[in-house]
């Protein structure tokens, strides 16, 4: 086993060990934290395909595609990924990613972004699920991490703000939606 495939498996053990957790939301509604695996497949593709199309729009990718989604679970058993999953029940209500970086002279950063379902918005979920994925990136030992959002997500920039993130570029034109309609990107970073 090479060094860099020796740490991925560590730091997915590690990661491992935090989960399940249960956490209690600001309207006192319980959800269970897990890392999500092939099990969580099926839920995974009902929760992207109840978000609003709104919210399917930002999306770098159709995460309601199952080759998308198929890909997504080669990435997290190869350990280039991690999502925290944030169920109610046996309901999805959010999840938070984290792919680091393959390229070489980029790989102390890791990208995030935070998907919460529309009934779950305000509840803190959010926060909890960044909480998850920041402690995620310090065990894979990543430095740097950067979130990118359609400037008209002004909610997601405010949001990523408090999380400490900074803007750090304006992409312009640079994203066309599923519409066809083109839209500036923004990208933030924090340190951790």
């Amino acid at each position: 086993m090479t060094a860099e495939r020796e740490s991925r498996a560590t730091a997915t053990i590690a990661m491992q060990k935090r989960y399940p957790r249960d956490v209690t939301l600001r309207d006192d509604r319980g959800v269970s934290l897990q890392l999500m695996s092939i099990r969580d497949y099926v839920p995974f593709t009902r929760f992207a395909k109840a978000l609003p199309r709104r919210d399917l729009l930002f999306e770098e990718q159709d995460i309601t595609d199952s080759t998308v989604l198929d890909e997504w679970m080669r990435s997290i058993r190869r350990g280039h990924a991690a999502t925290v999953l944030a169920y109610a029940g046996e309901a999805i209500v959010g999840e938070a990613s984290l792919t680091h970086s393959r390229t070489e002279w980029m790989r102390h950063t890791g990208e995030v972004r935070i998907i919460v379902a529309s009934d779950a918005r305000g509840t803190g979920l959010g926060h909890v699920l960044a909480d998850e994925i920041f402690a995620c990136a310090g065990i894979l030992g990543l430095e740097r991490l950067t979130a990118q959002m359609l400037e008209e997500q002004r909610q997601a920039k405010v949001v990523f703000e408090r999380l400490g993130f900074e803007q750090v570029a304006t992409l312009p034109r640079a994203a066309v939606d599923l519409d066809g309609k083109k839209h500036d990107i923004i990208v933030m970073m924090r340190d951790l």
